[in-house]
């Protein structure tokens, strides 16, 4: 930035008199230069003074900003999308009450734990604040906390839960999301709700026992085993149960429906129930059903909440679903965010954060 020093009409009319004295020699040459020397002080004085001020404003400007990363496994599934703008919208309107300037980056891994590493990478290269992530691979967030720790750049897991021990490396790390467990026990609980419903009568065989489809996220990933381990330990308290086939989709509604075509219709046919780790894949299995125009249709659960699928339990097409409270989840990601960057720091003893999951379902 250039500063100019401008005299106004007095200075200009006394500048010209002193030149006028010194031409007719009543000013020596020095006596000019001291005059002149001390106009040039007045304007660099004026000049600095202004600076020094503008250079506070900056660093004023700078301590009220707040820049905040967010790197997501999979952009395309419908519950972290609609997470993830839910965070977006309570930071920038959180921003707006405390006068603070928020810049979110968002990256989108697409499933590519490599990609999302590099994301990471940069994103603290860019010096945010604070980061959360949505992991690919849980399995790599010690690494990613060892980096973290190096930069003093807190960390928000959200819905994809690292280890206890993970979580634990650094009191500058939390967890935020619902309890794979809990969720999966609140499926067993609509699903024996329904067995012994005089009404709903899914036992088609009365044979006493759940023969059911499990449709996994991914499988062998922890979020999956541990939903369904709970699942079938919940309904085992009040009836047996036997898997008839297991399908793997990735979250993916699309994969679900393909997956799902491709099973025999015999094995369709002898299945009461079709337990999924996820609405999308839920909606999938309707999707497949009705493509190939099923008469009977197995009592679908999923897991998330999603406003098509609370329509779909409405109609009567789906049994039931588990809310996770993105809107609560949300809220309490942006607190954490907000804690960190004013120096509040949470305490160490709830670095998982769990919000209960609220079911949803279709039994009189």
């Amino acid at each position: 930035m250039n500063f100019f020093f401008e005299e106004n009409a007095q200075e200009r009319r006394i500048r010209i008199e002193k030149e006028k004295a010194y031409q007719a020699g009543i000013l020596t040459e020095k006596e000019l230069d001291e005059n002149g020397k001390d106009s040039f002080v007045q304007g660099y004085e004026a000049a600095e003074k202004l600076a020094k001020t503008v250079q506070k404003a900056d660093k004023k400007q700078l301590e009220k900003r707040l820049k905040v990363g967010i790197v997501l496994y999979d952009q395309e599934d419908v519950f972290i999308h609609a997470l993830c703008e839910k965070i977006e919208m309570i930071l920038e309107k959180t921003g707006e009450e405390k006068q603070v300037e928020v810049i979110t980056a968002v990256e989108d891994a697409k499933g590519n734990r490599q990609e999302q590493n590099r994301q990471i990478e940069f994103l603290m290269d860019q010096e945010c604040d604070i980061l959360a992530l949505n992991l690919v691979d849980t399995w790599s967030a010690s690494k990613i906390i060892d980096r973290a720790r190096e930069r003093n750049i807190p960390l928000i897991f959200f819905n994809r839960e690292p280890s206890d021990e993970d979580i634990q490396l650094w009191k500058k790390v939390y967890y935020v999301g619902t309890d794979g467990e809990e969720i999966g026990k609140l499926q067993g609980e609509i699903l024996t709700d329904a067995f012994c419903s005089a009404k709903l009568k899914i036992d088609k065989n009365q044979d006493g026992i759940l023969q059911y489809i499990s449709v996994e996220g991914e499988e062998g990933h922890s979020d999956s085993v541990r939903r369904t381990a709970a699942m079938l330990k919940k309904t085992e308290e009040i009836f047996p149960s036997k898997q008839v086939e297991s399908v793997s989709a990735d979250w993916n509604r699309e994969k679900a429906k393909e997956n799902f075509m491709q099973l025999p219709k015999e094995q369709i046919e002898s299945c009461e129930a079709v337990i999924c780790n996820n609405d999308d894949m839920a909606l999938g299995v309707l999707d497949a059903l009705k493509e190939r125009e099923t008469e009977y249709i197995p009592a679908i659960v999923g897991v998330n909440g999603e406003q098509e699928v609370l329509e779909k339990i409405q109609q009567g097409e789906m049994l039931g679903t588990v809310s996770q409270k993105s809107q609560e989840q949300a809220k309490k990601i942006t607190e954490l965010i907000w804690q960190f960057w004013e120096k509040k720091m949470p305490k160490e003893e709830e670095q998982k954060i769990y919000l209960q999951g609220e079911k949803y379902q279709n039994i009189p």
